[in-house]
């Protein structure tokens, strides 16, 4: 037996490699490739550079070829010095670094798609195209190759049962319907448990290969035991630094996905399945292959087969565990076309494996179907170019390629042109609308897969196209109404297909099987929405003013939306916001009856978008703010920029930031935190600074000016004019910031328009819900808006709310405000610690009811008037505690005692300015 430099005591020595003999050898093996080396410096350079995206694209994908070759030589000799059983450990688990080092930059980038993706592209490129090629090279220099039959099928037994799981989330998809925000988290425990149990799998399948089966596995081994050729130092220190210099080429990788996609104009499905798979495994490919040409078919299928398995039964589930550890909500979740994609796979090469023999047949059947879906990816795109498509209506196109049972409608919606699809059968129509709908929603996996469509503020000649819009209900009581499903010459009209064919009515009883019922509700853009940017205007008609919550707005959007799902149209409720996608077309506004007896009204066209799917638009952060501190940051700014140094008042500013409906009691909200913040009297007439702040520091805000004037003459509530419902300023959507100016006030009597407004602005803030006025009747619907009153030293106007005085001169807080560039990381951290949910432990539960007995005992024995700290005080500071709990740093969800005496301290400052 030959002597190896061993990393394990008690083990013999051979003559000792020294470091340059190492490094050198490293370097030489496979020079070809190794030449490749040279963009790893362009890859770094073209990054601090800040160079064109496509460049650090370009440099970083082949960078990574030489540097996954490398990995994988450090880790072979590192494995060779630790004996059979820690070496093949080691091997186990480094063998594929370079997915798991792509995944995990992906994963804190929240690429999750491509997470998934090359995870899977990875999977079906080892055991199609590597397997395929390695058998297709050994069938020819061989005829037929041989190779352990019960170790094979071990193998592909481990895969069945991986592929087997990440069915389960399919199915329960499938079952129970959308995965998003507060709504998926059964596939997210499902996901994760699934991923615990595969890593227990992936630990007894390495105890059953280098443990108790190892003789199963011999035959892939050579028969001479191969001589290390780097010391232990030199290959130690070889596999740290090629593992750190990839580390960063992938995180220069992935970070330019999201471009190189958009202006190459390629998926992210076929960057995930086909690209990062290829530069991961490029030289693993090829020492696979080569081996198989060389009568070594155990070693070749141990590559191909095993990495698989490592991938699916360890990578992934460990991905995502890792992604619950840092809040990515990675799940185990593909959709249809990946599930049935990697279960064929599976199926077929278990079925070739199965009699232990291989030939070049077998394996050209395997990279037939890794070519075909290649082809798939690819080639969708392709079509869609080529018909004049957008990329964005990928998705669309991918649904209803599928469909044969009505060819003009699928292609009229999928933008491809038809005059030779013949015409639909008689019953072809039967509910599809409810499946064109379901298809749509099963391509739906994550909130970021609807990125890829064109958003209707940004369309342009966007008429009979898929568009997506986030919208706030406006009105939901234009009903339904009667349509044709088909035109006189039996093509489809559903979705708005094919509106300009000629609609005929029988009164026979076919034709009364064509009529069709759908429901309008009338939208508007979401008031007040700081995300969207002054460049993201439309040509589309605005429709009517009166419709719109805001005044002095241009670009009042509204459109009419066509629902074909009656549950959606019974769950849509008034001033709530949605994200839709649908076919974008032109209708008349629904008539009342008031306008129809007039003659001389004409018919106004507004936009319509006939829904394929909607979900909730909530206000809730994308993306996980981990920093230290920035509640410190944040209080500073508001303190220094925006009150003159008045600390009291920059801490309340954001405890109101931050307050929601948590649930209500007895009808009263349990929760909220208005407040009313006094300005000094001043001549100047120039906006306060905090109004900026707010509109920078949020993603919805409103400016409400509340003169006499304003109060008398417009209504704030919305109210029913005949059976049109007209908007009023306080139609907002959850989670807006409503700033209400006192400021600009002034003298005079309410008359009942203004009487009435008072009363529904103190209605908002004290039990936050908002009548809508009709001609007989009214009905109030809860609302969640966040209070801020603006008032001058003169008592306001709208009670219930927490009164601050400002201690600042009157001119600094006025004027204009510099915005910092960091402001984007408080409004993500805002929105997140709304979101919290803050508990309270005992002890703080008892230190709370002392405090609350000591105060009034010191009050009580200090011969003072009055109660002291009453039943509400001790509310109101629980709730501002429960606040600045959820402001705290992002792992920490309790309720503690500084948390307590901070509250405690800034109410004594408030009381002590007068209040």
């Amino acid at each position: 037996m030959n002597e190896r430099d061993s990393l394990l005591p008690g083990q013999p020595r051979a003559a000792r490699k020294t470091h340059l003999q190492s490094f050198k050898w490293l370097i030489t093996t496979g020079w070809q490739i190794n030449l490749l080396l040279a963009f790893v410096p362009l890859s770094f350079i073209s990054h601090f550079l800040h160079l064109n995206d496509k460049l650090v694209f370009i440099f970083s994908f082949l960078a990574i070829i030489p540097l996954a070759k490398l990995l994988g030589d450090a880790t072979e000799q590192v494995a060779l010095k630790l004996g059979d059983t820690l070496g093949g450990l080691l091997n186990a688990s480094f063998g594929n670094a370079v997915e798991l080092i792509v995944g995990i930059v992906a994963l804190t980038q929240g690429q999750l798609r491509i997470v998934q993706t090359s995870m899977l592209g990875s999977i079906l490129s080892n055991l199609l195209l590597v397997l395929g090629m390695s058998f297709f090279a050994g069938g020819i220099s061989y005829n037929e190759s041989e190779f352990q039959q019960t170790a094979a099928q071990a193998s592909a037994s481990v895969m069945t049962l991986s592929c087997i799981t990440l069915i389960i989330p399919a199915a329960y998809e499938s079952s129970f319907g959308k995965t998003y925000d507060g709504e998926h988290d059964g596939l997210l425990i499902i996901s994760r448990g699934t991923a615990l149990l595969l890593l227990l799998i992936y630990a007894g399948y390495l105890y059953f290969q280098l443990k108790t089966h190892a003789h199963l596995f011999d035959a892939a081994s050579d028969d001479e035991e191969e001589e290390p050729e780097m010391n232990a130092t030199a290959a130690c220190i070889a596999l740290l630094v090629v593992t750190v210099i990839t580390s960063f080429c992938a995180d220069y990788l992935v970070g330019t996905i999201d471009t190189v996609a958009q202006e190459w104009h390629l998926p992210k499905s076929f960057i995930g399945l086909i690209l990062l798979p290829l530069v991961a495994n490029a030289a693993e490919h090829v020492t696979s292959v080569w081996m198989a040409s060389k009568g070594k078919m155990p070693l070749a299928i141990g590559v191909s087969i095993g990495s698989s398995i490592q991938i699916a039964v360890c990578l992934l589930p460990l991905l995502l565990v890792t992604g619950w550890i840092i809040g990515q909500p990675l799940t185990l979740f593909f959709n249809n076309f990946e599930t049935v994609s990697l279960f064929v796979s599976v199926l077929l090469v278990a079925l070739i494996v199965q009699d232990g023999k291989s030939n070049w047949l077998e394996g050209a059947m395997l990279v037939h179907t890794e070519t075909r879906l290649t082809f798939f990816a690819s080639d969708n795109h392709h079509q869609q170019t080529q018909n004049g498509q957008q990329p964005q209506r990928r998705i669309l196109q991918e649904s209803f390629r599928i469909y044969t049972i009505d060819l003009q409608c699928v292609a009229y919606l999928s933008g491809l042109d038809s005059p030779h699809f013949p015409s639909p059968d008689k019953d072809g129509l039967d509910d599809i609308e409810r499946r064109v709908r379901d298809e749509f929603n099963s391509l739906i996996v994550l909130p970021s897969d609807l990125d890829s469509i064109t958003r209707l503020d940004q369309a342009h000649d966007a008429y009979g196209t898929l568009v997506r819009w986030s919208a706030m209900v406006q009105d939901t009581g234009y009903g339904t109404e009667m349509y044709m499903s088909t035109s006189a010459n039996d093509k489809c009209l559903v979705y708005g297909a094919n509106q300009d064919e000629d609609v005929q009515f029988n009164s026979d009883a076919n034709d009364l099987t064509r009529i069709r019922e759908r429901t309008n509700v009338y939208a508007v853009q979401i008031p007040g929405d700081n995300r969207r940017g002054v460049a993201d205007s439309t040509q589309l008609p605005t429709g009517p003013a009166h419709k719109f919550p805001l005044e002095g707005v241009d670009d009042k959007l509204g459109v009419l939306l066509k629902l074909y799902d009656n549950d959606l149209a019974s769950s849509l409720r008034p001033a709530t916001n949605y994200d839709f996608v649908g076919i974008l077309g032109k209708s008349a506004l629904p008539r009342t009856l008031d306008s129809i007896e007039e003659s001389a009204v004409d018919e106004q066209i507004v936009p319509a978008l006939h829904i394929l799917y909607s979900q909730p638009c909530l206000n809730k952060e994308s993306k996980q703010v981990e920093e230290k501190n920035v509640l410190t940051d944040l209080v500073q700014w508001l303190k220094d920029a925006v009150f003159d140094g008045d600390q009291i008042a920059a801490y309340y500013l954001v405890l109101a930031l931050v307050s929601k409906t948590q649930t209500r009691k007895s009808g009263s909200p349990i929760g909220t935190f208005p407040i009313t913040l006094s300005y000094p009297q001043s001549q100047s007439t120039q906006q306060a600074k905090v109004i900026e702040a707010v509109k920078a520091l949020t993603n919805l805000s409103v400016h409400l000016p509340l003169s006499i004037d304003t109060l008398n003459k417009r209504r704030l509530y919305p109210h029913s004019v005949g059976e049109d419902l007209h908007s009023g300023a306080l139609q907002l959507s959850p989670s807006t910031v409503l700033l209400l100016d006192e400021r600009v006030l002034g003298q005079g009597t309410l008359k009942d328009t203004g009487v009435r407004n008072v009363h529904s602005i103190q209605s908002v803030i004290q039990s936050q819900r908002l009548e809508y006025n009709f001609p007989f009747s009214s009905f109030a619907f809860d609302t969640d808006l966040i209070p801020v009153v603006l008032t001058d030293d003169s008592k306001s106007i709208i009670p219930g709310t927490t009164h601050i005085p400002l201690s600042a001169n009157a001119d600094k807080v006025l004027g204009e405000l510099a915005i910092p560039k960091h402001v984007e990381l408080w409004r993500e951290f805002i929105l997140q610690s709304r979101s919290k949910t803050i508990t309270i432990p005992d002890n703080i539960s008892d230190l709370i009811q002392q405090s609350f007995v000591d105060e009034r005992q010191a009050h009580k024995q200090a011969g003072l008037s009055g109660e002291g700290t009453s039943t509400d005080d001790l509310g109101r500071r629980i709730t501002m505690a429960r606040l600045l709990a959820s402001l705290d740093d992002h792992d920490k969800h309790e309720l503690n005692n500084e948390h307590w005496e901070l509250i405690t301290g800034l109410e004594k400052e408030r009381l002590a300015r007068g209040v």
